[in-house]
């Protein structure tokens, strides 16, 4: 699969009714990944693998953005064996959840860059108590599934 062909699919996670285009983002010049650019968009980044390539596919997604519920507003409410699907043209690759962790924003950074033994899906959003002085969240929220087939 090509980058093209993965970006021009979407994320679709049945349970909490996630239907979303991807959109590509990047690290800045201080290291910092880029936040999605909208409340229904779902970010990779391109240092992370792609499906199909056997690693850890990294996704981002807001948790609100503007005081709304946004694309991974119910994340929290997944559980183990829910589905995770990439859809992309002529393939779909499915993902069953297999752990959920709350993590401070220091500490989440392994999420996106330990190795995986599996192909993963790793997805993320805000978490813990808004602070306002920051506009940001204490901690991050983090889904893993596994490839199923």
């Amino acid at each position: 699969m090509t980058k093209e062909q993965f970006l021009a699919g979407r994320l679709v996670i049945p349970q909490i009714g996630v239907n979303a285009p991807f959109e590509e983002k990047s690290v800045d010049g201080s290291g910092v990944m880029q936040e999605p650019s909208g409340r229904e968009v779902v970010a990779w980044y391109g240092f992370e693998p792609l499906p199909n390539q056997g690693g850890n596919v990294f996704l981002a997604g807001h948790l609100q953005l503007g005081g709304s519920p946004a694309v991974f507003s119910n994340l929290q409410s997944l559980q183990p064996g829910d589905r995770v699907i990439i859809t992309t043209a002529g393939a779909d690759f499915y993902y069953s959840v297999i752990s959920e962790d709350i993590e401070t924003k220091a500490d989440s950074l392994h999420a996106v860059i330990d190795p995986v033994n599996l192909e993963t899906v790793t997805l993320m959003t805000c978490a813990g108590t808004y602070i306002p002085s920051t506009g940001d969240y204490t901690d991050r929220w983090i889904v893993r599934a596994v490839r199923i087939n």
